[in-house]
């Protein structure tokens, strides 16, 4: 993907996360295209986005999908540096 499709797709994701805040497709879909720019501290930002918005909303958290991801590309980063 290049730059351009990686911005585009970044802010159709973000238009989810405004419009449909109870979906994590959208925060999963921008916290991926973040990663593959190297992005971390906006990788970072997103999940808490959804954590928070999940938990204030709903008195729930990420599904395990999402979070097993978050945790291995964190750790993928931290082996990294």
């Amino acid at each position: 993907m290049q730059l351009g499709q990686h911005s585009e797709a970044i802010k159709i994701y973000q238009q989810m996360m405004m419009r449909m805040p109870y979906l994590e497709d959208g925060y999963a879909g921008s916290m991926k295209m973040y990663a593959e720019l190297h992005h971390l501290s906006e990788v970072r930002k997103v999940y808490q986005q959804l954590t928070d918005a999940f938990f204030e909303e709903y008195g729930i958290t990420p599904s395990k999908e999402i979070a097993a991801w978050y945790r291995n590309w964190e750790l993928g980063v931290i082996s990294s540096s």
